[in-house]
């Protein structure tokens, strides 16, 4: 039974930190030792917006966007294929904000049905992880109590 149990709070889960490049994808398998870092990154080259005016403004600011979305559905297909592969019961969605409802909208079936977004989180270096990883804890807590609510109504 105390087997049963801890196979039973095992969640596997990905981590997506979105940015308008692409994405870093850990993939997190039921028991957490030994995460596996992925990186997703689309080959759209334009990702930044500059300050000016002139006749080709609107147009730089066009293309920027347009790389922004081309990279978030890359992103969305690698994230289709590591579900597939993998198989984890949840996909947790942070980073930059436009990016993270890009990819959210370029998701679909596994994908989108195992999606959470998390508030916190970003890509460069030295951002800070203790707020990520309490709301990885939460939305995984709030998942197993889920799962758990679902079996005991399935067995009632």
């Amino acid at each position: 039974m105390p087997a049963a149990r801890a196979r039973w709070l095992e969640t596997p889960y990905l981590l997506v930190t979105a940015d308008h490049k692409g994405a870093d994808i850990v993939v997190v398998e039921g028991t957490g030792l030994d995460p596996q870092l992925l990186v997703s990154e689309g080959d759209h080259d334009v990702l930044h917006k500059v300050p000016g005016g002139g006749w080709s403004h609107r147009r730089h600011q066009s293309r920027a966007e347009d790389s922004w979305e081309r990279n978030a559905e890359q992103v969305a297909h690698d994230l289709d294929k590591v579900v597939a592969r993998h198989r984890p019961e949840v996909v947790l969605l942070t980073g930059e904000a436009y990016s993270k409802a890009a990819v959210r909208d370029a998701a679909t079936g596994r994908v989108a049905e195992r999606l959470v977004e998390l508030e916190h989180g970003a890509r460069q270096p030295g951002a800070s992880e203790d707020a990520v990883h309490a709301e990885v804890a939460e939305a995984l807590a709030r998942h197993r109590a889920e799962r758990t609510r679902q079996a005991r109504d399935l067995l009632a």
